[in-house]
């Protein structure tokens, strides 16, 4: 994801995440993350992958908190979304009663879903983890900075 790395660059951002805290989070969560998601925790630190969505009500370290509101809005869906199993959920907002997650078998770079409470279904709304990171507003965002810049001669 040379792309973020280009980013942390731009914004000055100097935190980050080694292995081996990465690791620890992913024993106190009992999941693994797919090789995209550990990417974003290698090259953005722990607070901004646990904030990558576009809203979320909930702040590093509070995931179990994060959880708990997930599974209620979660358990309105027709659909089954197995979160703390195999959906892991990394952004909720209360607001909208809306979660995003991915599927942690579903490969390194896998797909993003959606699910707003009082709807029947949850919907897949980016292809791969990397494709919404490139799409959500912050990113975005970013990159019209960045051309502005440029046109300013200031890039």
């Amino acid at each position: 994801m040379g792309f973020l790395q280009e980013y942390k660059s731009f914004k000055g951002l100097r935190e980050s995440a080694t292995e081996a805290q990465i690791a620890a989070l992913e024993a106190q969560l009992k999941v693994k993350f797919p090789a995209a998601y550990r990417e974003i925790f290698q090259i953005l630190g722990r607070q901004f992958a646990f904030d990558i969505g576009q809203e979320n009500s909930f702040v590093d370290p509070d995931y179990k908190g994060m959880l708990m509101k997930a599974k209620e809005i979660a358990a309105a869906c027709a659909d089954t979304i197995d979160v703390g199993g195999k959906d892991f959920v990394f952004c909720c907002f209360l607001e909208t009663e809306y979660i995003w997650f991915f599927k942690t078998d579903e490969g390194d770079n896998p797909p993003v879903y959606a699910y707003e409470k009082g709807g029947d279904t949850y919907e897949k709304v980016a292809d791969s983890l990397v494709s919404f990171v490139k799409n959500v507003s912050w990113y975005q965002g970013y990159l019209l900075l960045k051309e502005r810049r440029s046109r300013m001669g200031r890039g």
